[in-house]
């Protein structure tokens, strides 16, 4: 489902008011000003920020004395929450156009363009994508032993993963996209919707037993891969190098060389990272060996058995067995659907 959005639409947004900062030098000439962003707050209490982006070579014809504008609106938000007041379960990437425009038509009247009912090709430029997934993993206990199974053993590439809290971040600060996970039965406990408890505990017990993990790609990854659908999420999944093993790949130990093996199983003994081999050289090129025909990754402490094997019941394969792709019948009219809006706005 898509769980937040950056960008630029080909909305008119000359009517918006921002507040504006600016930077005084010493001699009280302005050095740069930057438009803030603006809150605009749907019927969920959920909020979308709205700015202005200047766009010269781009106008749109108003609807009033045919003036033109270069004024383009930028939004930035999570428009599954400003819709539907949760995101939980919603609609996927691949309707992202609908949700889009779904929350242009849901802003307040002040801050709604005035070409907000318009059916065009109106996205400009994506700066952020977040794609989530809802892993059944049944149970909660489950959840959290392969939370910090992730924490314990994923890496991209030179990137290890990082815990804060009970989430779980791999490529934490990149520039271009990072995935994390985390229990979302225990974010609902943590982050309650404040408009019905009562819808809170619902949400709670469909999400027990549940694995959240979300797929953030910013600006320069989008450009570079600008066809977005679901299975976006699971192609980079795929790059995440995890170094817990399985017993089935130890079979193709004897397709490596004798000090290979004997470096694989000094580590799998207990010893750790460098003091495997002689130079660091030596280090990564038997690590990139062993990675590529175990998938097993030397630099990252052997785990605990048990764990291991908890992985190993839910690798990448039977993570995508276990995704939940349809929304339980019992929060069905809890979920956006573009069809009722547009009948309604038709009214």
């Amino acid at each position: 489902m898509l769980d937040w959005f950056t960008g630029v639409c080909l909305y008119d947004a000359s009517h918006l008011n921002p507040d504006v900062v600016y930077r005084v030098n010493s001699q009280g000439d302005i050095a740069w000003s930057k438009e803030c962003y603006i809150e605009a707050i749907g019927s969920y209490d959920e909020k979308l920020q709205l700015q202005r982006a200047i766009y010269p070579e781009m106008v749109i014809p108003s609807r009033t004395g045919g003036i033109v504008s270069s004024d383009l609106l930028r939004i930035s938000g999570n428009p599954t929450k400003f819709l539907q007041g949760h995101n939980v379960f919603g609609l996927g990437v691949d309707s992202l156009t609908s949700l889009i425009a779904g929350s242009v038509l849901g802003l307040p009247k002040t801050l709604c363009p005035v070409d907000a009912d318009i059916d065009r090709d109106f996205i400009v430029k994506m700066s952020r994508v977040d794609i989530a997934k809802m892993i059944n993993l049944g149970s909660h206990e489950v959840v959290h032993r392969w939370i910090q199974q992730l924490a314990l053993s994923a890496r991209r590439r030179r990137a290890s993963a990082l815990m804060s809290g009970d989430t779980v971040y791999i490529g934490m600060g990149s520039r271009r996209w990072n995935i994390k996970a985390y229990c979302k039965a225990c974010e609902l406990l943590k982050h309650p919707l404040l408009r019905d408890a009562n819808f809170t505990k619902l949400l709670y017990g469909i999400c027990e037993g549940m694995l959240r993990m979300e797929l953030t790609l910013r600006g320069q990854e989008i450009e570079d891969n600008p066809d977005l659908s679901e299975d976006t999420f699971w192609k980079y999944f795929d790059r995440l190098q995890i170094g817990a093993w399985d017993m089935a790949r130890v079979k193709n130990i004897d397709n490596l060389p004798m000090a290979v093996q004997g470096i694989f199983w000094r580590w799998y003994s207990g010893d750790t990272g460098r003091s495997l081999c002689k130079s660091t050289a030596t280090f990564y090129r038997q690590r990139r060996l062993i990675l590529d025909s175990l998938g097993v990754d030397i630099d990252v402490p052997r785990v605990n058995q048990e764990q291991v094997l908890e992985y190993v019941r839910f690798n990448g394969h039977e993570l995508r067995e276990r995704e939940v792709k349809a929304v339980p019948d019992i929060i069905r009219s809890h979920v956006y659907n573009p069809e009722v809006q547009l009948i309604l706005v038709k009214i």
